[in-house]
């Protein structure tokens, strides 16, 4: 059956690009009406974005090509096909919709908080814009997100749009795909998108139709289109508006339009309704497109720029209000107001411009704006942007300020051109460090300029470089500055590469430099002074570090920041010396210096002021006061995520979830360590995945209730250690060795933890910590003597090193040791009137005779049974029970897999926002309530429990609890959770797989039938691992299955070839090759 309506069911490109409603600024999942002929990119790109679905990296890819050749559509049909969640959004949408463009999924705060200042019309640098959007994106994973136009943006959006790309090459799970009209920038794999052979155009516009049009109405509109899709769905949209193609509800009819016509465009559309008032209208419409919204509000310089007399300008402005576009505030609709600007001529520009200048001449900040456009001579606009950009520092607006004094250059002679640059770069240093680089390397790049200056910005793009976390560039751009050049800026190179070594941990090296070179202390910065008082600590000169600080800080005339900075690292040095309670004094001084912070404070002082909450909570947490820690850590996140530091987020996500789980909150702790985790390993931010994020799982999976708790933490562990092998820090190998010492102790490795502790440094910062897990290793050799020696050791040091409550922790296993309950009862009151919920909950592990912890998860019973291992199947009391509705399906996957991750409970909110996203936060509660009621009538009413936030899987059997308990590959029946996507939980999902190809090696020999059949659903779930791909063929060859290894091999061959990658052209050379 054919529509019945006149019109065709989808609405043109043209249509939704000129009157884009809210939603589609930043839309969400989208289905196309009609289907395109298949067009030769449709199978590459699908081939290229696919990886996403698996949750790995995706290469940006673009579609460019001419207007109207259906690159949009092309585009929509390609992410419609790859079957994942999508979002689109044009490539010049205003903030608010990139804001919106977030919305629906879980993100993490900072990202949400940058976005909600986004959507309140805060301006947000473009790197901290990007971050956000290229973090949120990545927790929405998997993703494709579409962004069209992108040769509609401004040069400024569409940098914005290569940085969030560039980004996104790193972030797993994440397809983005772009169009243009022009060939895309280099990030974006482009695919040239050409027009359409008559046999496809006809396809596509009969699809559009949804039917067969009459020949001669095709042939009429193909020859006008010449395969042009746009072109195609605005005659069609035309014909059926004017009548001449009409449908009867069962077929399409035809009559010929008498003589030649042509469909109105949006922009017509659109222009046509700008033309109220004529030219008086439109010289109106012209100064309001060139001011902003505050400006609207000020008709007096509306009416100055339009050049129209007042009584006129009044009366013609009012004309518009009438015809609806404008209202009282300005534009009726954003695109009014940027399709007159696009429209200006040079001309019109130019005059208002000058006539903004004019008009503003007593206000230079707000003259500055109109400078570019009003071809001053360039020493009036020098001078105008100077009187701007100092009213603006005067004020304290030093992001302005460093705006106009960027904007003066292009009006500067070349004697000065390069200096003032410099200027420029270091007034947006504290502000925004990319923009700041990207000044300072003009400089550097300048051969004209100056060697000193040249020289002073080399070293200016190390230290930014350092900043921005890109350590081994900075150090590169040091050591390749001319001997020459050095000389110039010899003391600050040498204090540069200082404070390089101590941000890789490098203290000796640090001080080396130090020491050699005595005449710079008296030049080194409050920040400098902290790093070589950190190094000192590091190393035990205490002393010289106290002198080193409090030298600088009797000096007379110190700024606020300088103050502040140099009080911070006494904080430090009184810690380590062992005076608590001075740090503490220390720190409430500081903090006094810096006071309360303001909304337009810089960056700089912001901080030093999440520097000093991030030392209060580290000192409240040595000290056991873990609610006051967390407090002072959610104070430091907040100040980072409206920083937008997405680097800084993620370490402070890292340590609130360490204080949360001394807190015994294990689910909240879970998750921030969880996404802690994502972002360092993104950002190779390797120091703070090991101390914290890291750290906080393995104690999570040894000593909570964590289903196979000890494979976990081997894995975590050990994935850590081989990173920092690779290429970390002394600090962070000592901190990696320990852990894995620890989890290969608790496992029962006892002389695998013994050989990783040689490993660590001498001497070690840490020997409490190594006596532990030395002696715990010593105790499961049966070394009862000495494994007693090394935990009183370890009691006493940690005691030291870390305070009592982290000492009564570490003697619990003493106490297990000796089987004293009644040392053990001790402690376990201490631990709880100090609210160290966790080690309270390890000691009655321990010693079950003190009271049972609350356990995560339940015992199993077999009334309901749950396998996930295929398809989602389920059995009640041994008969197969099925379960209609996707959503409750996926709802009870996410309880298994938060049994299966070692997590008690999933938050409604948290099922509310995966189930339901974008729908009313008051009405997705409610549904979900409505699916556990109808889970619950179906499994029985202890299926499903309620918890304190949400709700938590009942008593249950798990078939992949089963399998990690066995092995038994004959469990799996197909690919996980193979209905539902392969599950949510990419830590779950590794688990299991890692299992499975455990499993298929150990029955390689035993049955090799078994290991082969497993090992093509390892490859089904894994299609580009190297390891699914070996064990799948180690398994074919034992099983005398030579063709089917060939067939197997031949397959992955052509799958990684379509993404770029190339494997031997034999599988037994591939197996060779240790493949």
């Amino acid at each position: 059956m054919f529509p019945a309506s006149p019109l065709p069911r989808s609405t043109p490109s043209v249509l939704r690009r000129w009157y884009p409603a809210a939603s589609e600024y930043a839309g969400f999942t989208f289905a196309l009406p009609m289907t395109d002929p298949a067009s030769p990119l449709r199978s590459p790109l699908l081939t290229r974005l696919r990886p996403a679905l698996s949750r790995r990296t995706v290469p940006p890819q673009a579609i460019w090509g001419e207007a109207g050749v259906g690159k949009s559509h092309l585009a929509r049909q390609v992410l419609a096909e790859l079957g994942c969640r999508t979002r689109f959004i044009a490539a010049a949408a205003p903030d608010a919709a990139l804001a919106q463009l977030l919305d629906g999924g879980k993100r993490p705060p900072w990202v949400r908080g940058v976005m909600e200042r986004v959507r309140a019309g805060e301006t947000a640098s473009p790197s901290a814009l990007a971050d956000a959007l290229a973090a949120g994106l990545g927790a929405l994973a998997p993703l494709a997100l579409l962004v069209e136009d992108l040769h509609q943006a401004e040069p400024e959006r569409q940098d914005l749009w290569t940085q969030v790309a560039s980004t996104l090459r790193r972030s797993r799970g994440v397809g983005l795909l772009v169009t243009s009209r022009p060939r895309p920038p280099e990030v974006f794999a482009a695919w040239k998108l050409e027009g359409l052979a008559p046999p496809d155009a006809l396809a596509l516009l009969e699809a559009e139709a949804g039917g067969t049009l009459p020949e001669d109405a095709a042939q009429w509109i193909l020859a006008r289109a010449s395969g042009n899709p746009l072109f195609l769905n605005e005659y069609l949209r035309f014909l059926t508006r004017g009548g001449w193609v009409w449908s009867d509800g069962r077929q399409w009819h035809w009559r010929a339009p008498g003589g030649e016509v042509m469909p109105d465009t949006v922009e017509a559309l659109i222009f046509r309704r700008l033309q109220t008032g004529g030219d008086g209208g439109r010289a109106v419409l012209a100064a309001g497109s060139l001011l902003g919204p505050g400006q609207w509000e000020r008709p007096g310089l509306w009416q100055d720029l339009s050049g129209l007399p007042p009584a006129t300008f009044i009366h013609v402005r009012a004309q518009l209000e009438a015809s609806g576009v404008l209202v009282s505030g300005g534009f009726a609709h954003p695109l009014f107001a940027e399709v007159t600007r696009r429209d200006l001529t040079a001309h019109e520009r130019r005059g208002m411009a000058k006539r903004g200048v004019h008009a503003l001449r007593e206000q230079p900040r707000e003259a500055a704006g109109f400078v570019s456009g009003a071809e001053l001579p360039p020493e009036e606009a020098a001078a105008l942007l100077f009187r701007a950009a100092g009213e603006a520092q005067a004020a304290g607006a030093e992001r302005e300020a460093a705006h106009w004094w960027t904007a003066r250059l292009p009006f500067l002679p070349a004697d000065e051109w390069a200096g003032a640059a410099l200027h420029a770069a270091r007034a947006w240093r504290p502000h925004d460090p990319g923009r700041a680089e990207e000044q300072a390397r003009s400089v550097f790049e300048d051969f004209s300029a100056p060697d000193d200056l040249r020289a002073e910005a080399a070293l200016l793009r190390a230290e930014l470089a350092w900043e921005l976390g890109r350590e081994a560039e900075a150090e590169a751009t040091l050591r390749a500055l001319p001997e020459t050049w050095r000389a110039r800026v010899v003391g600050r190179w040498h204090l540069a590469l200082i404070t390089l070594r101590v941000t890789r941990q490098d203290a000796a090296g640090a001080l080396a430099l130090w020491d050699a070179h005595p005449e710079l202390h008296a030049h080194a910065s409050p920040a400098d002074v902290y790093g070589v008082a950190d190094s000192l600590m590091r190393v035990g000169r205490l002393e010289e570090a106290e002198a080193l600080v409090s030298e600088r800080l009797a000096q007379p005339g110190l700024g606020v920041s300088e103050h502040a900075d140099l009080l911070l690292a006494s904080v430090g040095v009184a810690f380590f010396r062992g005076n608590r309670a001075e740090a503490l004094l220390r720190l409430e001084r500081a903090m006094g210096v810096l006071g309360e912070g303001t909304a337009d404070e810089p960056q700089t002082l912001t901080r030093l002021r999440e520097l000093a909450s991030s030392q209060a909570a580290y000192l409240h947490s040595a000290a056991g006061r873990y609610p006051e820690a967390l407090r002072y850590n959610r104070a430091s996140l907040a100040m980072l995520e409206r920083l937008g530091d997405g680097r800084r987020v993620a370490r402070q996500e890292g340590a609130i979830g360490l204080t949360l789980l001394y807190l015994g909150r294990y689910g909240e702790a879970e998750e921030l360590l969880l996404r802690s985790q994502r972002e360092l390993e993104r950002r190779g931010d390797r120091l703070f995945l090991a101390s914290t994020s890291v750290r906080g799982l393995v104690f999570l999976a040894l000593e909570t209730a964590c289903p196979h708790g000890a494979e976990r933490a081997l894995r975590q562990a050990h994935a850590v250690l081989n990173l920092a092998r690779r290429a970390g820090g002394e600090l962070m190998r000592g901190e990696a060795v320990w852990l894995a010492a620890l989890a290969e102790a608790r496992v029962g490795n006892a002389e695998a933890a013994l050989t990783l502790l040689g490993e660590l440094p001498a001497p070690d910062p840490s020997p409490g910590r190594r006596q532990w897990v030395r002696g715990l290793a010593l105790a499961r050799l049966g070394r009862r003597e000495e494994a007693e020696e090394a935990l009183r050791s370890a009691e006493a040091l940690i005691g030291e090193e870390e305070g009592p409550l982290q000492a009564d922790r570490s003697a619990l296993d003493l106490d297990a040791l000796l089987g004293d309950t009644s040392t053990a009862r001790l402690r376990l009151i201490r631990l709880e009137a100090a609210g160290h919920v966790h080690a309270a909950n390890v000691a009655r592990r321990l010693f079950p005779a003190l009271g049972q912890a609350e356990l995560r998860g339940a015992p199993a019973i077999p009334d309901l049974r749950i396998d996930v291992l295929g398809p989602l199947r389920l059995m009640v009391g041994g008969e197969e029970v099925r379960l209609g509705g996707a959503r409750r399906r996926e709802l009870l996957a996410q309880l298994v897999e938060a049994r299966l991750g070692g997590r008690h409970s999933v938050s409604a909110l948290d099922l509310a926002e995966a189930l339901f996203p974008g729908e009313e936060d008051l009405e997705a509660p409610a549904r979900v309530q409505q699916l556990v009621y109808h889970l619950r009538r179906t499994l029985g009413p202890a299926a499903i429990q309620t918890t304190e936030d949400g709700y938590a899987l009942g008593p249950a059997r798990l078939d992949a609890v089963d399998f990690l308990d066995t092995g038994d590959c004959n469990l799996w029946r197909g690919t996980y959770l193979q209905d539902l996507g392969g599950g949510q939980d990419g830590a779950v999902r590794g688990l299991l797989l890692d299992a499975l190809q455990e499993a298929v090696e150990s029955v390689l020999s035993s049955d090799p039938r078994a290991a082969a059949r497993a090992g093509r659903l390892l490859l089904e779930a894994e299609p580009y691992s190297d390891a699914a791909l070996a064990a799948t063929l180690r398994a074919l060859r034992a099983a005398g299955n030579r063709k089917g290894a060939l067939a197997v091999y031949r397959q992955a061959r052509e799958r990684l070839r379509e993404v770029g990658g190339e494997l031997p052209e034999s599988w037994s050379e591939f197996l060779a090759e240790g493949g």
